[in-house]
């Protein structure tokens, strides 16, 4: 799919279909999922921060849909989460985790802050919500501070697809790959687990 909108109707169009299983409680998109290896970092800019902080020169990026911290089970701690109408014609916003929160805690609220990636010269996006930390890299080590987009504002080609399954997620797999093949056929389905 040559067009970002192309891939988000792409992605769309498997999410509504994986939700329509009934094994599955929550579904969602990922251009990375956690403790899978490769890393989408850079520097962030926050509203009232000194932009040469090195506390924001390495933080991880995520673009993810809607459902994501349900499915993962990240907890929305302030704010709100994305929603289906974050779109590439709304206003950008941005979800940052509470430990970027902290640095700004001194500004006050961090949500309806703003805070873009300087190095691509990007718009300023507005903060609407704060969501726990995890950790990407590894279970031994906290890493870095994360940032996260909605999907149908900074598409990525490459996502994961993460599902939360009432029943053994193993038990389902011939399910999901047939899901996403019914999408389009000619798309590969690979490192399932």
């Amino acid at each position: 799919y040559p067009r970002d909108p192309d891939v988000a109707a792409f992605g769309d169009r498997i999410l509504e279909r994986v939700r329509a299983l009934p094994e599955v409680v929550s579904t969602s998109l990922v251009n990375r999922l956690p403790l899978a290896g490769g890393t989408q970092t850079g520097g962030i800019e926050l509203e009232g921060l000194d932009p040469r902080a090195t506390v924001l020169g390495n933080v991880d990026y995520r673009s993810v849909t809607p459902d994501y911290f349900r499915t993962l089970e990240i907890p929305l701690l302030n704010g709100r989460s994305f929603a289906e109408t974050d779109t590439e014609t709304s206003p950008q916003v941005a979800i940052i985790d509470e430990r970027l929160a902290k640095l700004v805690a001194t500004l006050g609220d961090p949500v309806g802050r703003r805070v873009r990636i300087p190095v691509m010269n990007l718009p300023w996006l507005r903060i609407v919500g704060v969501v726990g930390h995890i950790r990407h890299d590894r279970l031994d080590e906290d890493t870095r501070p994360q940032v996260y987009f909605p999907y149908k504002q900074r598409t990525q080609d490459r996502m994961a697809l993460a599902v939360r399954t009432r029943t053994d997620p193993a038990a389902i797999g011939g399910s999901l790959v047939s899901a996403i093949r019914s999408v389009d056929a000619d798309q590969p389905v690979y490192d399932a687990r």
